[in-house]
């Protein structure tokens, strides 16, 4: 009898607790949806501002030539040529701010690729660059290069990753800067690694790297925008990243995709 009076007693107390559980349950619920539309508005703005913007970039940089093929003065010409570098490094940003966008709306279609032409693609783009900097690019396979992959968020991947390894080469006079792509399947993973021996990448910012806009220092080249992409756009892929890196050695990123994700 003791017992049901006390059971009794807890009901309305228990009827409480679920209402209670029931409410921030569908608080917590509104806050996630109001946050996801917030973020999906950040996401439109920062690709409008980003798409609207590269027109007046494009027409300051036609200006900046003309200027250069019309100046004379020695001071003059060395101040346009810093117009149109500030200017090419401004559109950079632009469009790999587009590519996030892009990348977070994007639904992967993965299809069986051909990692070694989208290879040979990437360094066609860079060819001119790789040339003159006197860089050795290699691409080596196990059994096969095929590979079970979007092209889009495959093809953004490699592209930012060798684009990296250029950057961050060794500019030592006569030093001979190398980039291996190498690819395997392990495991019920499709590993693919990107292989420098440029200045590599201190132990303390190697949990960092991968963050927006994060750059060692002031001074570093590029925008901090390059791993990021690379970052969210295996993570799409159900996949994942890492670095392997030695200062002034070697640095070696790591991307790991299941092949049924």
């Amino acid at each position: 009898m003791q017992l049901q009076k006390t059971n009794k007693k807890l009901i309305p107390y228990s009827d409480q607790l679920e209402e209670l559980v029931r409410q921030r349950t569908i608080s917590l619920e509104n806050s996630n949806e109001k946050l996801l539309d917030e973020n999906k508005e950040l996401d439109l703005y920062v690709y409008r501002a980003s798409h609207d913007l590269r027109g007046p970039l494009a027409s300051l940089l036609g200006l900046a030539k003309i200027a250069q093929l019309e100046s004379k003065e020695r001071i003059a010409l060395e101040y346009f040529n810093r117009i149109e570098e500030s200017t090419l490094n401004l559109e950079n940003i632009l469009r790999k701010l587009l590519s996030v966008s892009k990348i977070k709306s994007h639904q992967p279609n993965r299809n069986i690729l051909d990692l070694k032409e989208i290879y040979e693609e990437t360094i066609f783009s860079y060819k001119n660059f790789i040339t003159s900097s006197n860089i050795a690019v290699s691409f080596e396979f196990q059994e096969s290069s095929k590979i079970f992959c979007d092209y889009y968020l495959l093809t953004t991947t490699l592209q930012n990753l060798i684009e990296n390894a250029i950057y961050f080469r060794n500019s030592y006079h006569d030093f001979e800067s190398k980039v291996k792509v190498t690819f395997r399947i392990q495991e019920g993973f499709q590993i693919i690694e990107v292989w420098d021996n440029g200045i590599g990448i201190d132990a303390i910012y190697q949990n960092q790297i991968f963050e927006m806009f994060f750059r060692v220092s002031e001074k570093s080249k590029g925008n901090g925008l390059g791993l990021f992409i690379t970052k969210i756009a295996t993570a799409k892929l159900g996949g994942e990243i890492f670095v392997e890196s030695e200062p002034y050695a070697f640095s070696n990123f790591v991307i790991k995709i299941p092949i049924h994700a």
